[in-house]
């Protein structure tokens, strides 16, 4: 993720306090590097009136903008600008001593200013208007007139150095150009920074305008600290409310953190706590500034007028980079261990593969090469583990010290040469990328060296090279095992995986072979009985089935002479259905010839033609339908004149009709025939026709259908009919029936009988008759499935027990292997425990390490795992530990911390608050709106809190009791320095009498009402020649319900305003002089 800091920031440091922070931050060089990629722009700012510090910083500027000029040089990409800028303030003024100020061509000057701030009165020494320097000393005798020290802690003389100087200073005083955010810090118990912090953003917004956004970093002091440190924190603090309860809110977000956790007290710079406040801060305001702005606008959100702080903590986990530890010892017998280790799994690997290899050919059922190996986590777990054991030789850290090649040039390989799947042995989780991880190193290995530190680098070289070769073969001879899918093999497959890792228990193995084998032997005596009852009842079947078959040939050989009979009645019917066929065919066409004759001597278009009567029969073809009833009736011996005499009576009718519609154009035929016709004679012929059509078809209702007398049509099967019910009460009665009684058929069986014989000769119909009622006799007594189910069992019977005796023998093979590597295994493991032993040895003393130190701020990660120091080196950062599988838990260690240091940041005393959250009747006010920003170099670390954002919220949801769970905001980051993590915590928004230093007992209001009328420490309307008090502070009960009240409605939000502004009281600077 790009560094998402404002492009362009100005910084503004003032007084002692906030040029201790500016310091900080500027030790942070990765700060300022971001600075200056990018085309950003960053502008410092150190302000101060200590006269004593001005060689220190002037120091301090110059080396940052050294820093800043070698990081020019040496970092490429370089377009941004960094740069300084120190202001002795009283220099800047012209004033060497405060009472300069006091003189009327000062007062004349700045109350001349022309331009925002203005001035009305000069309350350094105003005659005019009744102030004079001396009621100053009046107030407070104890002026110190000199710069040396600053302004001693008077907040009022801050201001007038400040008009001073951007008065005298004109052009020449910063005018903080740029669009970016603007960052004020101020230790608000100071002199300088707190008495001059509001009148330069009033500065700032007239320079800029007044949509410029400031931040005030406030630094609360510890409640140890002096009276007037805790009197200027209150004021100020008083002074901000004021402003946000005028509406002239100077700054887009107040943020306070609070200096008293740490205990500090005068002179207590070095106190550890303070150190540690002091490296935190700058995270305080980095990350402020790198809350994404949708967090920020939420917690500025949560801002109202009296609730108008952000409080925020800060904490930092140190991960101390140590130096490699010298570890050496063991190191020459842990390659011996290793050269040790190879030589015995090469002869365990090569017993099994020999074992293998006769075995193939034998019990082929044990399929190695057709399936997909069954490779399971365990199984890659172990090669990983093996990979592991000779990486952890030739990557030991002594190898590293002792500048081996071997280790050199095996990193740069695996580095320049791998796929980046296959680079960290730890993150390849596929069994096959293991083996090509072995396999590329190996080839390397083999080829790629020449060149040796000494001969114990060579002999690591070798014993590394023959590991790996050894490591592979068992691997690929592995993956093969797991192939073997055949259940009863399993036993085998264990065994044989058992022997190529070197198990050297294997009591549990050789029972169960022992049993298997004694199992199997009984198995097979049991088959050979069973197999010997199921012939012996096969047989019985055979012989009923046998005699079942015979007797149906019997009954069907009987039949064959009625069979012959109808097979030949059936062939006559075919022939008589084709001559039916085409008589009706003729007839059809008998029919629609006339009628498309009769139709066009009715039609006026058509040109009809004058028929003789022979002349029509001829033309209907009458002759032909007549041949074909003629061929029919030999063919079926039937009389079909009653046919024929039909088809003649249509034509004639159809003739006769014919010549009717031609007499009726009367003037069409006498043209035509020059005679007239007579009509009488034509009807009466046409009734005769049409009365004999009539009698022939009531003689033959069965056989012709008469629509209309236009239309005749005859019945299909008209004579073929009465041949096929004859014919089926033949069969039915002299075969099928005789059948049905004889072997008690059903009628479905019958029926399946008749379809057997659709057979168009003797032969075929006598054989499907045959089979079809042996299957059905067959099917219904269950002898045939029986047979089949017998067979079935018997043969898989057979196949069982040549599977046993097979599993048998090769049982027993398996247990001479067994036995026979026995030694070789325990030599193994022998070996194996002095390699481990080894290895612990030397991670033992690796492992020494120093215990976390937990600080207030700041937390030192101690216990470091050793091996994750080859991550470590110059230029590394925290995200070096997301490169193997130990560094990341060294991150998953780190994060835990992280989630054990958050729950510290969200204290009520680390935020300089007295409540999280207040009870009021019957209501509770608690904080709106939190954000918590987890920074450091590892992206690991970043996605670790992202996954763990609901533990963060649910815990800030539960502490803080906010009204809904996304008030709770977390982001991270990845711009820290390279092995720290930052935590920084904020809420809002805290009101003034919940601020814990300032109204808890003992703090900054016992001092604030002692002495909040000493002008001197004010700011806030002297240029008017007044200044505001507050008159009391709120129970906190009664404060609550203020703030719950301005978190309602604009009338409640007034109503809330006043009731606070109530506590205000605005007054004369003059008179207090007086009192």
């Amino acid at each position: 993720m790009p560094f998402q800091m404002p492009p362009e920031l100005t910084v503004v440091a003032i007084g002692g306090c906030g040029k201790k922070m500016l310091s900080h931050l500027c030790d942070h060089d990765w700060f300022l590097r971001e600075y200056l990629l990018g085309g950003r722009q960053l502008w410092l700012y150190t302000m101060d009136t200590d006269s004593n510090q001005k060689s220190d910083d002037e120091t301090l500027c110059n080396a940052v903008m050294e820093k800043v000029n070698r990081i020019r040089k040496t970092q490429d990409g370089i377009d941004g600008k960094v740069d300084i800028d120190y202001f002795f303030l009283p220099g800047f003024a012209d004033v060497r001593r405060i009472s300069s100020l006091t003189g009327s061509d000062v007062r004349e000057q700045i109350k001349n200013r022309t331009t925002e701030p203005s001035v009305k009165f000069w309350w350094m020494n105003d005659p005019e208007n009744g102030f004079e320097y001396s009621d100053l000393k009046c107030v407070d005798s104890n002026i110190s007139d000199d710069f040396g020290g600053g302004v001693h802690r008077r907040r009022a003389i801050s201001k007038a150095v400040f008009y001073k100087a951007i008065t005298q200073g004109g052009e020449k005083f910063p005018s903080f150009s740029g669009n970016g955010p603007v960052v004020i810090i101020v230790g608000l118990g100071g002199g300088t920074g707190s008495g001059m912090f509001i009148d330069l953003a009033r500065y700032i917004k007239g320079k800029r305008g007044g949509e410029t956004k400031i931040w005030l970093f406030g630094v609360l002091p510890a409640m140890g600290e002096p009276e007037k440190e805790q009197l200027n924190a209150a004021i100020a603090l008083t002074e901000i409310e004021y402003l946000n309860l005028m509406e002239e809110k100077l700054f887009n977000y107040v943020v306070l953190t609070s200096l008293s956790p740490t205990g500090y007290v005068e002179g207590g710079h070095r106190r550890k706590e303070v150190m540690e406040f002091d490296n935190a801060f700058p995270y305080l305001l980095i990350n402020s500034l790198y809350l994404p702005t949708a967090d920020i606008s939420a917690i500025a959100d949560a801002k109202k007028d009296y609730s108008g702080f952000i409080v925020a903590d800060s904490h930092i986990i140190e991960y101390p980079v140590e130096e490699l530890m010298e570890l050496r010892m063991e190191f020459e017998r842990l390659i011996r261990e290793l050269e040790f280790l190879s030589s015995s799994r090469k002869k365990l690997v090569e017993e099994v593969s020999e074992f293998l290899g006769q075995a193939d050919p034998l019990f082929p059922s044990m399929h190695f090469l057709d399936t997909i190996p069954e490779i399971t986590r365990d199984d890659i777990n172990f090669l990983k583990r093996e990979a592991e054991r000779i990486k952890i030789t030739w990557d030991n850290e002594i190898a590293k010290d002792l500048n081996f090649q071997t280790t050199a040039e095996i990193n740069s390989y695996i580095k320049n040469n791998f796929p980046e799947d296959l680079q960290n042995l730890n993150d390849i989780e596929t069994y096959d990328n293991l083996i090509e991880y072995l396999s590329r190193l190996r080839r390397f290995l083999l080829t790629g060296m020449d060149t040796f530190e000494n001969e114990l680098d060579r002999n690591l070289h070798s014993n590394v090279t023959e590991a790996l070769a050894q490591l592979e073969q068992f691997a690929v001879l592995q993956k093969k095992l797991l192939s073997i899918r055949s259940q009863e093999y399993q036993t085998a497959k264990q065994a044989f995986q058992k022997i190529i890792r070197a198990e050297t228990n294997l009591a549990a193995m050789n029972n169960e072979i022992t049993c298997r084998i004694s199992s199997n032997t009984h198995r097979i005596t049991d088959l050979d009985d069973k197999i010997l009852k199921q012939k012996s009842e096969l047989t019985r079947i055979d012989q009923e089935r046998n005699q079942t078959v015979e007797r149906i040939s019997l009954e069907c050989n009987s039949l064959i002479p009625l069979i012959k009979d109808i097979i030949s009645r059936k062939d006559t019917i075919r022939t008589i259905e084709s001559g039916e066929h085409a008589v009706i065919e003729r007839f059809g066409f008998l029919i629609d010839k006339m009628r498309n004759e009769l139709a066009k001597a009715g039609s006026t278009k058509d040109k009809p033609k004058l028929f003789k009567r022979d002349e029509w029969l001829t033309y209907v073809q009458l002759g032909k339908i007549e041949g074909e009833i003629e061929t029919l009736a030999k063919a079926s011996g039937e009389d079909l004149d009653y046919l024929k005499r039909l088809a003649r009576d249509e034509a004639l009718y159809y003739y006769n009709k014919y010549l009717i519609e031609l007499s009726d154009k009367r003037g069409f035929i006498d043209r035509i025939l020059g005679a007239k016709i007579p009509r009488d004679r034509l009807v009466h012929e046409r009734n005769a026709a049409e009365d004999s059509i009539s009698r022939t078809i009531e003689s033959r209702r069965d056989k012709i259908l008469q629509v209309d007398p236009l239309e005749i049509k005859v019945s299909p099967g008209f004579v073929s009919r009465d041949f096929l019910r004859n014919l089926e009460t033949d069969l039915e009665t002299n075969v099928l029936g005789p059948l049905r009684s004889t072997f008690g058929l059903t009628v479905e069986e019958s029926t399946t009988l008749a379809l057997a014989m659709q057979q168009v000769d003797v032969q075929n119909a006598s054989v499907s008759l045959k089979e079809a009622l042996t299957d059905i006799v067959i099917s219904r007594n269950g002898s045939g499935k029986r047979i089949a189910e017998i067979t079935s069992d018997t043969e898989k019977m057979e196949q069982e027990r040549r599977l046993q005796s097979d599993q048998i023998a090769f049982l027993k093979k398996i247990d001479d292997l067994v036995q026979n590597t026995s030694a070789e295994r325990k030599f193994y493991s022998d070996h194996l425990t002095r390699f481990d032993d080894c290895i612990r040895n030397i991670s033992e003393r690796r492992e020494r390490g120093h215990s976390t130190v937990d600080g207030l701020f700041q937390t030192r990660f101690g216990e470091i795992n050793p091996n994750v120091l080859p991550l470590i080196a110059t230029g590394t950062d925290m995200g070096s530990l997301e490169l193997n599988s130990e560094g990341k838990e060294e991150l998953n260690k780190l994060f835990r911390l992280v989630k054990w240091k958050f729950k510290d940041l969200i204290d009520p005393k680390k935020l300089g608050v007295t409540n999280l959250s207040i009870d009021f009747g019957t209501e509770r006010w608690n904080f709106e709106k939190s954000a918590l920003v987890v920074a450091s170099r590892s992206h690991a670390m970043s996605t670790l809190v992202d996954n763990s954002i609901g533990d963060f919220k649910d815990y800030t949801f539960s502490k803080l009791s906010l009204k809904h769970i996304d008030n709770a905001k977390i982001t991270t980051h990845n711009y820290t320095r390279p092995w720290e993590i930052s935590l920084t915590f904020f809420t809002a928004a805290a009101f003034l009498d919940n601020i814990s230093p300032l109204t808890g007992g003992g703090g900054y209001w016992e001092k604030y009402e002692k002495s909040r009328n000493n002008i001197l420490h004010h700011v806030i309307g002297l240029q008017d020649g007044s200044y505001i008090v507050r008159n009391q502070k709120l129970p906190l009960a009664e404060a609550a319900s203020i703030a719950m009240r301005e978190a309602g409605d604009d009338s409640h939000k007034q109503l809330a305003r006043e009731q606070v502004l109530q506590l205000y009281e605005i007054k004369n600077v003059r008179e207090v002089a007086k009192r």
